[in-house]
């Protein structure tokens, strides 16, 4: 099987990042005295690849294709200190193409996935594809909020982002699909994958030696739902030994990856509330140290059949309120809090869970191996 991806712009080099990168720095100069270029280069790192740079693991090097070249961000071996995001580096390696040797040779693929923000480039490629026949699925990474917020029954241009299923593609995957939302074309990205050997390695540290109950390291401002402010001052006045950092939203000087690694290894439960929708990547790394996450019970579907219940988490409910989640029962989530932080034996069940839910279903390698398969199945059905 062989497989063509044309990631969104700015992952690879066939679309060109660095004078936007630079004209950004220059704007931020201007416009609010910014002179962090981290800060600037930020906003051109794209975690799509997250679901599909270990595809090389399950095809080959010689059996995936990629449009462009990986800039040095994605492909750097070593991990930077200073990175958001630890996941993002180290890609493996796979064929890469320029844009002109795909569509000249693009019968010799089994299937294309296109990034759902590859402009122009995306849609020639996927109107030649379909053209010929090729199988063609997107792949729609990006928080999607306004699907939780309006009714979906008959809107499906807001589901597909305006593109036509059939006329421009034959699957999508995608990051925000509604928990009740059935269509056999559109398959769950979410939660967002890690790779854990991207992150510090450090001898876990037991319930006993763990300093900090609860930990949250991240924004709070309005962009984001109520849940995350409200529950986050419920958290600090109610519970003792508690970690809380909160980011502004430009706020560039955060933590080294290995400060943010002893944290988390120092806590007992990593509070990881919804951002701009359910997901974050905090659900995940709570498992890389042994912490219990507290989450929200989750308003849209999974991938891979990743679970989320009482026996590897610490979950409460959520409701839409006003267009933003909202927190159902505060006292009761309390008391789930105060079962844990007493109970050392409860702590070790639910968080060694946690990590095995998180390392057998949602690595990188794991998300690829569920992508393909996905593929594999409905190209079968289509030929």
């Amino acid at each position: 099987m062989k497989i063509l991806i044309l990631p969104s712009h700015y992952i690879t080099n066939y679309s060109h990042r660095n004078k936007r990168i630079i004209l950004t720095y220059l704007k931020n100069i201007l416009r609010k005295f910014e002179f962090n270029f981290e800060y600037a280069k930020q906003f051109y790192y794209l975690m799509e690849h997250y679901h599909y740079s270990h595809i090389p693991k399950i095809l080959g090097e010689k059996n995936t294709f990629i449009i462009g070249d990986y800039y040095k961000d994605y492909s750097r071996a070593t991990i930077p200190q200073n990175t958001r995001y630890p996941s993002l580096h180290n890609s493996p390696k796979a064929t890469h193409i320029s844009f002109k040797e795909a569509i000249n040779n693009l019968t010799k693929f089994d299937a294309v996935i296109i990034g759902m923000r590859s402009g122009n480039e995306g849609i020639e490629l996927r109107k030649i594809a379909k053209k010929k026949n090729v199988f063609v699925a997107y792949l729609d990474y990006t928080d999607h909020p306004d699907v939780y917020r309006k009714s979906l029954i008959e809107n499906k241009d807001l589901m597909y982002r305006g593109l036509v299923k059939e006329k421009d593609f034959n699957i999508l995957f995608k990051h925000d699909i509604p928990i009740n939302y059935e269509d056999k074309n559109l398959y769950s990205i979410c939660p967002m994958p890690i790779n854990f050997e991207n992150y510090p390695k450090l001898q876990n540290k037991r319930f006993n030696e763990k300093k900090i109950n609860i930990s949250f390291l991240g924004r709070l401002h309005s962009e984001l739902q109520n849940e995350r402010s409200f529950l986050a001052d419920y958290i600090e006045t109610n519970f003792n030994r508690t970690y809380f950092k909160r980011f502004a939203i430009n706020d560039v000087n955060r933590l080294t990856l290995d400060d943010y690694a002893e944290i988390m290894n120092d806590s007992k439960i990593i509070f990881s509330p919804s951002g701009k929708v359910w997901d974050s990547v905090r659900h995940a790394e709570a498992a890389i140290y042994n912490c219990v996450p507290l989450i929200s019970k989750p308003y849209c579907k999974l991938a891979n059949d990743i679970r989320i219940n009482e026996n590897n988490s610490i979950f409460y409910k959520v409701i839409l309120y006003n267009n933003s989640f909202q927190i159902e029962d505060v006292n009761s989530l309390k008391e789930k809090i105060d079962k844990i932080l007493n109970n050392q034996k409860k702590y070790e069940e639910i968080s060694s869970a946690w990590s095995k839910e998180m390392v057998l279903k949602n690595t990188l390698t794991k998300r690829a191996e569920y992508i393909i398969n996905i593929i594999k199945k409905n190209l079968n059905d289509y030929k």
